[in-house]
């Protein structure tokens, strides 16, 4: 289906209204949705005083998954616009950010730009809002769960190690960058570089 977050992030009744249409999912506790990212400062607005939680990853760590979860290729020399065709609509709002100000031409380039605007917002200081490295994560995932727990002020009610191996969608190829990106690997790293040192990653 097609993407509704584009046309939701244009207005703040365009944002209501999207609102209204997922009302179910709005109303619960908590919403996890990655999407959701790019239209932060309307969410804060409707609910300023929500908390939230913002992971990030390292941003070619990111840009593989999203390649490989897509099944196309990371090395070519193409445009968002030329990629889009090869994906599912619903996809498209991901591989063509134009709708989020980016202007390079180039889908990766695209790519790189929509992991800086979520990283920007994951270096902003915030009372309410957490930032955790999956990397983080993945090293100690009950410390960190009982840091998010914390945050949200929710009780630790069950034991979860049972569950920490449990893979909830298939794992991703996981192949070497270079074999992935080609020379395109360079766009990323100049791209996303500065904000990335920031968050702990070698550039």
């Amino acid at each position: 289906r097609r993407c509704t977050i584009v046309r939701a992030s244009g207005s703040d009744r365009a944002f209501a209204r999207y609102v209204r249409r997922n009302g179910i999912d709005f109303a619960r506790r908590i919403v996890k949705e990655p999407g959701l990212t790019y239209v932060y400062d309307r969410l804060a607005a409707r609910w300023p005083s929500a908390r939230s939680l913002v992971v990030v990853r390292d941003p070619v760590a990111t840009i593989r998954s999203i390649v490989e979860r897509l099944e196309i290729p990371g090395d070519l020399d193409a445009s968002a616009v030329d990629m889009r065709r090869r994906v599912p609509q619903a996809w498209h709002a991901v591989l063509d950010n134009r709708w989020l100000g980016v202007r390079s031409e180039h889908y990766i380039d695209q790519l790189a730009d929509r992991w800086c605007i979520a990283a920007k917002l994951a270096l902003e200081e915030s009372d309410r809002r957490m930032t955790i490295r999956y990397e983080d994560f993945v090293a100690d995932k009950i410390g960190v769960l009982d840091e998010i727990a914390g945050h949200f002020e929710l009780p630790v009610v069950a034991e979860v190690g049972a569950f920490l191996e449990v893979p909830f969608q298939p794992p991703g190829r996981r192949r070497e960058p270079k074999l992935v990106f080609g020379s395109n690997l360079e766009r990323i790293k100049r791209i996303t570089a500065p904000l990335a040192r920031r968050l702990g990653y070698q550039a």
